[in-house]
């Protein structure tokens, strides 16, 4: 599971879905923001013990946020700490993002 900006995704099933996709690539610069301001906190001693190949990072179009990694924090914060500009990355459609999203705290009651 994935907690952050408001919401909570299955990141199992996330997994399930992208697991024969080919990735494309993020860029680390425009993700790093948000755990230097503490938006989404990651254990960065964990991060800088990671090592390589960089595996994808899994992203979904959150709501009132945009493209966010639903899975893959720790491996953002290696990758800024190594210098790495871009990151592998598996996207999910709008569909699949609302399939693995479990909880919305922010949606209007009226839609849920």
């Amino acid at each position: 599971m994935f907690d952050g900006f408001g919401c909570v995704w299955d990141v199992t099933a996330a997994q399930e879905i992208v697991r024969d996709r080919q990735p494309g690539y993020v860029r680390v610069a425009d993700l790093v923001g948000y755990i230097h301001l503490g938006v989404v906190a990651v254990d960065k001693e964990y991060a800088a013990g990671l090592s390589g190949p960089y595996e994808p990072v899994i992203i979904a179009l959150a709501p009132r946020v945009g493209n966010i990694p639903i899975d893959g924090w720790h491996k953002v914060w290696k990758a800024h700490l190594d210098g790495v500009e871009d990151l592998p990355a598996l996207l999910l459609t709008g569909e699949e993002e609302q399939q693995v999203r479990l909880i919305d705290r922010l949606a209007d009651p009226a839609d849920r």
